[in-house]
């Protein structure tokens, strides 16, 4: 028995008719100026938003929640994990992979923040739902600072296999928070043979990997851990800027190459490997 008494669900400009059709003949007043429809039905009390939000009130509202749940177009809506790493294309900051545990009782939840288009989210949204997405989803973290991450493209290491070893990282550190989990969603990479060529040095390796592209799109356990790993790399950028006095920009423009130019100017060459992916080309022209 489900005692909640509020739900959420967050569709889109092509789903929403779905429901607005199937309550047109028990429409209230609107009392909200940010919702463009309001209904009664079944003793619940449906709020459309503006935002393409559904908000479900009432005893029963989880009866009508599930009515719908099915237009949240996942690929994977039943248990299971998956990843994503973020600061790859960025001269500046650690490179971070995040793995996430998702039960398929927890959709509503996925739902109401609105991750669909984890891609499409603004950084302010991000800090401000990051630490709830940690406290919410078993996850697992890996955060490649620049001193390591440089010490291992010079021991030979390219960054799909340095992605390659974190991603099974991040799985087996998992494994240890929720013991069976049928199978984890890679947001792919590489293909499946070369990824696992990779790994012919580990000792542990995953297997049960399903590598999908746009992987964000498809998975509600990859969508969170691509916003927990842009949340931490966020935090990390921050330190840096603390750091050397102002705002790094990211990515690898000619922005950032002036700030790198006027970082190594004034604390020297040998402090950019504390901060900087020295092997990126920006670095060198």
């Amino acid at each position: 028995m489900n005692n909640k008494l509020t739900y959420t669900l967050q569709l889109d400009e092509k789903t929403i008719d779905n429901v607005i059709n199937f309550y047109t003949n028990y429409s209230l007043p609107l009392n909200n100026p940010y919702a463009t429809n309001h209904f009664n039905y079944n003793n619940v009390d449906i709020t459309v938003f503006k935002s393409y939000k559904v908000l479900f009130s009432g005893k029963k509202a989880f009866d009508e929640y599930s009515r719908f749940s099915y237009l949240v177009n996942w690929e994977y809506k039943d248990n299971h994990a998956g990843s994503d790493e973020v600061g790859t294309g960025d001269l500046f900051g650690p490179i971070v992979v995040c793995g996430v545990y998702f039960d398929q009782k927890q959709l509503e939840l996925v739902n109401s923040l609105n991750i669909k288009d984890s891609k499409k989210l603004n950084d302010q949204y991000i800090l401000s739902i990051g630490q709830e997405l940690i406290n919410s989803f078993p996850n697992s973290i890996l955060i490649l600072n620049n001193e390591k991450y440089n010490e291992m493209i010079n021991k030979g290491f390219n960054m799909n296999k340095l992605k390659a070893y974190l991603h099974n990282q991040v799985y087996l550190h998992l494994l240890k928070k929720v013991k069976n989990i049928d199978y984890f969603v890679l947001d792919q990479f590489c293909e499946k043979n070369t990824y696992f060529k990779y790994l012919d040095d580990f000792k542990e390796v995953v297997l049960n990997v399903n590598f999908k592209t746009k992987a964000e799109d498809k998975s509600p356990a990859v969508a969170i851990a691509s916003l927990i790993a842009r949340y931490v790399f966020l935090i990390e950028m921050q330190k840096i800027s603390n750091e050397v006095g102002f705002e790094v920009k990211k990515g690898c423009n000619s922005e950032v190459k002036k700030q790198l130019e006027f970082i190594k100017k004034n604390k020297g060459k040998d402090y950019l490997s504390k901060i900087v992916k020295l092997n990126f080309k920006t670095l060198n022209q």
